[in-house]
């Protein structure tokens, strides 16, 4: 059965099959060329076919391709006054003579009107130089005609261009506003860069109504800050609603509707919805390549963003490829020293880190640092960042010293820049109590480990993936505490860490699944993680089996092999439990991923 479409989806309908029936018709029309009188009229007959095509697309807001044929039929026009002009046999080729006296008055007064409704699709549209020169020359047209200022047709023509003007100051007023919420998104102070960027959309749609560029501008930022703040719902509700209007407003293939399927597969990316991110990543791609080309920045940062797809997938040679690819398209459009040409290093850097790769994540990060220090400054966020980088590869080689100093170099910076109450200082005080935890200073590292989590939650809210990574590495400690308890000191101690231990998992894990769904990588990470310590600690291998089980069904939605490590490193675990259950074989068999 068909899918039921709205009133709208059935006019459009109409519009699109209507239209070429009109154009084969005009052609069965065609009769002798030489004949001006019936070439006006056939040019006539075309000029309002198109211009009541286009305006009942206005009225449906597709302003796309509303502007599309009004730009038709004025083409129409000019083709009449020019074939009028040619056969003008009272002009006797005198050049003084203008020709437009003596050409059809029908086709005269289309001009005006026309290019009047051109410049309405325009400020629709957004592009209101645009429409303010088309309502000038369409005044000039009415003024050389000797027509008064309270003539009917000036006066709409005036009132026009005085629309556009008041839209420009009402854009220039929301610009001062959005300016400011930049600077409190900037600064972590997402809650009152929404209420600045929610005003700012209400003035938009007051001076615009719903269906125009710039509501579509401010319900991408709303989308983008949506997703900052980890509210993923809204963050696709504002940034479906940006697709909408822009494919209305400026056509399917617009780099702006290609820039919003790009936020909109960055929403899916974050939920570890993988497909539906790969599927709307390759459209983003298809729309810039199409309307940039495959060497422009935009298209490069696409092809980026698939490769992290890739790299969260596991498949690291593939991400590679494709970072590489961004990274030449990159330095070839901005040149070798660019930040977004450092952000692609950056992750590059990431990628030969998981892989085990340190010296080249090493090198791959201090030649990002390098380009972020000479175009940002020493202490520019995106600096503090990169340091957070480079310590981490001083942890994984065991380098702790070093890795604490670099990490508080980057607290120092992020906290100057952003204040303490930002997710980023949290991620950075969340690492540095992670040294503290590998070189047992584990009353340092939970103080840190409280503090980054008061931070995450005043940002970001309780359900934010940010605050389970915290809850986890929290519970990885007491599990660690636990573990130093001595044989002769009292059992209950070493029990009640690991009972707090396994609280905080499942906190951990309850928070995953609420912020990500059911299916993301990381809930696995974590149902691993519990069922290890079911396994370790509690002796409990039922409980083990049960979480190994749920994580690789999870592995397989998402599409990790059996070479992937955390596949592995699963596979291992269960099969340690052989030696427990005889029939453990049959249960890892039917869950391993093909």
């Amino acid at each position: 059965m068909s899918p039921i479409r709205t009133m709208k989806e059935c006019q459009i309908k109409l519009l699109q099959e209507r239209t070429p029936t009109a154009r084969v018709i005009n052609r069965q029309c065609d009769g002798d060329g030489g004949d001006v009188h019936y070439q006006t009229n056939k040019a006539i007959s075309k000029v309002e076919n198109h211009a009541t095509t286009a305006e009942e697309y206005f009225a449906l807001c597709e302003f796309n391709m509303s502007l599309k044929f009004y730009r038709k039929s004025l083409r129409y026009v000019y083709r009449a006054q020019k074939q009028t002009c040619a056969k003008d046999e009272t002009r006797n080729d005198d050049p003084t003579k203008d020709c437009t006296s003596h050409s059809n008055e029908k086709i005269q007064n289309y001009l005006p009107q026309l290019l009047n409704n051109i410049g309405r699709c325009q400020l629709a549209r957004g592009e209101c130089n645009d429409a303010i020169k088309s309502h000038k020359e369409a005044l000039s047209i009415y003024r050389n005609a000797h027509l008064p200022d309270d003539h009917p047709d000036v006066s709409r023509t005036l009132r026009r261009l005085s629309d556009v003007g008041r839209a420009v100051t009402s854009l220039r007023d929301a610009n001062a506003s959005i300016k400011t919420g930049r600077t409190y998104e900037n600064q972590g102070r997402y809650e009152k860069a929404m209420g600045v960027y929610t005003d700012a959309l209400d003035a938009m749609r007051k001076a615009f109504g719903d269906v125009h560029p710039f509501v579509a501008a401010q319900l991408n930022k709303k989308g983008i800050l949506h997703w900052k703040m980890g509210d993923y719902e809204m963050a696709m509700t504002s940034l479906m609603g940006a697709l909408r209007v822009y494919e209305m407003a400026l056509g399917k293939s617009h780099p702006d509707a290609g820039e919003t399927l790009h936020n909109i597969a960055l929403v899916h990316y974050s939920k570890g919805e993988h497909d539906e991110a790969m599927s709307f990543y390759q459209k983003s791609f298809s729309v810039r390549k199409a309307a940039l080309g495959v060497n422009h920045p935009d298209t490069a940062r696409t092809i980026i963003r698939i490769g992290m797809v890739h790299d969260d997938r596991g498949l690291y040679s593939k991400a590679m490829k494709l970072f590489n690819e961004g990274l030449r398209i990159q330095k070839a459009a901005l040149g070798n020293v660019h930040v977004d040409v450092a952000a692609t290093l950056n992750s590059i850097g990431i990628v030969h880190e998981k892989s085990g790769e340190f010296e080249e994540a090493m090198k791959a990060y201090t030649e990002a640092f390098g380009i972020y220090k000479a175009e940002l400054g020493e202490r520019h966020v995106d600096v503090a960042v990169t340091l957070n980088n480079i310590g981490e590869v001083h942890r994984h080689l065991g380098k702790y010293d070093m890795a604490m100093s670099t990490y508080e170099k980057a607290l120092n910076i992020m906290t100057e820049a952003l204040g303490e109450n930002h997710r980023n200082v949290a991620v950075t005080l969340h690492n540095i109590a992670l040294v503290h935890s590998l070189t047992g200073k584990h009353s340092e590292a939970l103080d840190l480990y409280r503090r980054a989590l008061g931070v995450q939650r005043s940002a970001l809210g309780d359900q934010h993936p940010d605050v389970a990574v915290t809850l986890d590495n929290m519970g990885e400690l007491y599990e660690r505490r636990g573990d130093l308890v001595k044989p002769a000191e009292e059992t209950d101690d070493k029990m009640g860490k690991y009972q707090k231990a396994t609280k905080l998992y499942k906190k951990a894990l309850r928070v995953r699944r609420a912020a990500l769904g059911d299916h993301h990588f990381f809930v696995a990470l974590t149902l691993s993680k519990i069922g290890k310590f079911h396994q370790d600690k509690e002796n409990d291998y039922n409980e083990a089996l049960r979480r190994f089980s749920e994580a690789l069904t999870i592995y397989k939605v998402n599409e990790f092999g059996r070479e992937h490590p955390y596949v592995k490193e699963v596979m291992s675990n269960m099969k340690r439990l052989r030696t427990v259950f005889s029939n453990v074989d049959t249960n890892v068999d039917n869950c391993v991923p093909n």
